[in-house]
């Protein structure tokens, strides 16, 4: 996975890996610009792996502008991770991830 390594600085992502490709597939299916995807990341996420996937990682956050994303990552090493796939989220994902805003403030 040959890409550029981003440097986000966060206490559970250190280092972000994305290619053109994975670029392009974003904005041409989702509309997802990679600065939207920062901000949710620097941002409150929900992190949640599931069960026999444990090296992927699935974030729900929203991005400055207000929207709320899905993103996949792929870990690469502790806090470093491949950017799979980001995508809006879904009417149901919105309300779990405001519901989980409202029980942690």
């Amino acid at each position: 996975m040959d890409g550029e390594v981003i440097p986000i600085g966060r206490n559970w992502i250190r280092d972000l890996e994305v290619t053109d490709e994975i670029l392009e597939k974003l904005w041409s299916k989702h509309r997802v610009v990679l600065d939207e995807v920062i901000e949710c990341l620097l941002g409150y996420t929900i992190r949640r792996v599931k069960p026999g996937d444990s090296g992927r990682l699935y974030v729900y956050g929203r991005s400055e502008g207000g929207r709320y994303l899905f993103i996949v990552l792929e870990r690469l090493a502790p806090r470093s991770f491949f950017l799979l796939s980001v995508r809006s989220m879904t009417l149901g994902e919105r309300r779990k991830y405001g519901k989980t805003l409202k029980e942690n403030p």
